[in-house]
């Protein structure tokens, strides 16, 4: 038990050192736009997050891309993982399709998401906090306070909730 509070002082004071005297990095990546991060080069190998926005296809909005990585680059197995999900994206859409109206209907909400592709847009892409299985995906409809996440996993919808 002291040793997790001595790791969870650590880990704050690293934060708090990168917020105050870290650097904001960019690294681009081909097809994927440009990632920034906020790194401190004195801790090299430690977990940093990256960010970028990208424009998917179909939508008029820009969604947040976040991935985790070092102080050199977002973690290149990621990308790989990124790059292969927006190839299929069709195929998260698709799935989303056949099992919106089922789940939204148990939640009272079947009017809302009738006809969810054309009101909600992805706005977040995430890796998923569970060991960075999968992704946690968001989407909110503009002008209105409701959204749905997921995590897409092995071409499989996981954990999908209403908000």
């Amino acid at each position: 038990m002291e040793v997790d509070k001595r790791r969870k002082r650590k880990g704050f004071f690293k934060t708090l050192v990168t917020i105050l005297l870290g650097t904001r990095k960019e690294y681009k990546v081909e097809d994927l736009g440009v990632f920034s991060g906020k790194v401190c080069d004195w801790w090299q190998n430690d977990h940093y997050n990256w960010f970028t926005t990208l424009q998917l296809p179909s939508y008029s909005a820009e969604t947040v891309i976040a991935m985790a990585g070092n102080a050199s680059a977002p973690s290149p197995q990621q990308l790989l993982e990124l790059r292969a999900l927006l190839k299929n994206w069709a195929s998260i859409t698709a799935r989303l399709d056949s099992i919106l109206p089922n789940e939204s209907r148990l939640v009272h909400k079947e009017e809302i998401y009738a006809s969810w592709q054309d009101h909600f847009y992805p706005e977040a892409i995430n890796p998923s906090d569970k060991d960075n299985d999968g992704w946690e995906i968001t989407f909110v409809r503009e002008d209105m306070d409701d959204c749905f996440s997921f995590i897409w996993k092995n071409n499989t919808v996981r954990n999908l909730t209403f908000n």
